[in-house]
């Protein structure tokens, strides 16, 4: 059938093989027994985005190229390392900054780099959660960035990052 995808047995899905790796300075130990790369990247299918601790998020393209490197615009301080993933999501990369002071949720443009907004987190503290992106039902429904923090969790907006809810009574990390 004109459809039907073909793959090849030795492709790097099948084999495992390592396509590309790269270097990124860390700027230091990890705190805890953490690691500075153990955040899971992630993908949209055309770029390849990082979080490292003491680097920040960096985008690669799908042959390993340097597409963009944000500052992380804080020097995070969490016990155990960052553990934090990236999320992509309709062309924004999120970033849930959650440790011991100045916590934010942070929005970068995934084709740029640049920051498009900051949410400040200021009760979130030692945070190793993963945001979520959720769109409720409804014509005029705008999508939301869902996180878990300190005793709370959070609904912003994924547009510019307006608190939209939170609820009350969670755990503290």
């Amino acid at each position: 059938s004109a459809n039907a995808m073909t793959t090849s047995p030795d492709t790097a899905a099948d084999s495992g093989a390592i396509l590309w790796r790269r270097a990124i300075p860390s700027g230091g130990e990890a705190p805890g027994q953490g690691h500075v790369a153990a955040p899971p990247p992630a993908t949209d299918g055309a770029r390849v985005v990082a979080l490292f601790h003491g680097a920040g998020p960096v985008a690669y393209d799908l042959d390993g190229e340097e597409l963009w490197r944000a500052d992380p615009c804080v020097a995070l301080r969490i016990p155990h390392g960052i553990a934090t993933s990236p999320v992509i999501a309709r062309g924004r990369v999120l970033l849930q900054l959650d440790h011991d002071a100045g916590s934010r949720l942070a929005c970068f443009d995934a084709t740029t780099g640049e920051e498009v907004w900051s949410a400040p987190r200021p009760r979130a503290m030692h945070g190793y959660a993963t945001p979520a992106v959720w769109t409720p039902d409804g014509p005029d429904a705008r999508a939301e960035v869902v996180v878990v923090g300190s005793y709370e969790v959070h609904g912003y907006s994924l547009d510019d990052g307006e608190l939209l809810w939170r609820v009350t009574g969670g755990a503290w990390q």
